[in-house]
């Protein structure tokens, strides 16, 4: 199970449904969405310092052909207050689904076991989501695309590709972290750059070093990323 906290404007109309099962057509959530997910739906007041909880749902069902979803809703008052540090990420992210921890701080399940009056959610797990930020499923829609740079930088005998809004900066940081040097050879723009850096992750990714964004890219395969110019995808 996943915990989401997100303003009313994700589901249009939720605001004035009443307690029971509901569809909304909500776009590429739908391709995140799976039945018994938590859903808590909140207005903010400008700073994003209290959000008003008016509801909180299960997820019923998903269907990402029609874009939409089923939503068994209660209506609930509450009030959560995101630490300060974490504010940034509520006001960007309107598809925000919480680690365990924070499901945890900021008692969260107590929501869905008093507007539900039921003890067992209580006892579901939760997806633990805060070690898989880094990564990215091609075959799911992107929630919230940007623009920005895949780049190439050499590094000794290997290369990195990577990508960041602001090459110059980025690389700053990872030779001060690291203590390397790099050269830069490349850049491709994009209009969803996490989805570009995955792409090309995935082509190359028989000459990956383990893990990491290290690549023993042959004289060719090199050729081939300097060829490129511009990655955008379709965006709904």
């Amino acid at each position: 199970m996943r915990i989401r906290v997100t303003p009313s404007g994700v589901f249009p109309g939720i605001e004035a449904v009443s307690n029971g099962v509901h569809q909304f057509f909500i776009g590429a959530l739908a391709d995140y969405l799976n039945p018994g997910d938590g859903i808590i739906l909140y207005t903010p007041n400008s700073d994003f310092s209290a959000c008003d909880v008016f509801a909180v749902a299960e997820v019923v069902g998903a269907d990402p052909e029609s874009d939409s979803c089923s939503l068994d809703i209660r209506r609930y008052s509450s009030v959560i207050q995101p630490d300060t540090k974490a504010r940034h990420k509520w006001r960007d992210n309107p598809y925000l689904c919480l680690d365990k921890n924070k499901v945890e701080k900021y008692q969260l399940l107590d929501l869905f076991v008093e507007a539900f009056n039921d003890q067992s959610w209580t006892l579901r797990p939760i997806q633990d989501v805060s070690m898989g930020f880094a990564k990215f499923d091609l075959s799911r829609r992107t929630l919230l695309p940007k623009s920005g740079f895949v780049y190439l930088f050499k590094y000794e005998d290997a290369y990195k590709i990577g990508m960041a809004v602001d090459i110059a900066k980025r690389k700053k940081q990872i030779e001060s972290a690291k203590k390397l040097d790099l050269e830069k050879l490349h850049e491709i723009s994009s209009n969803d750059y996490q989805r570009a850096e995955a792409t090309l992750h995935v082509e190359f990714a028989h000459c990956r070093r383990g893990k990491s964004e290290l690549f023993d890219l042959s004289p060719i395969e090199v050729e081939r990323i300097l060829a490129i110019s511009q990655m955008d995808f379709p965006l709904s």
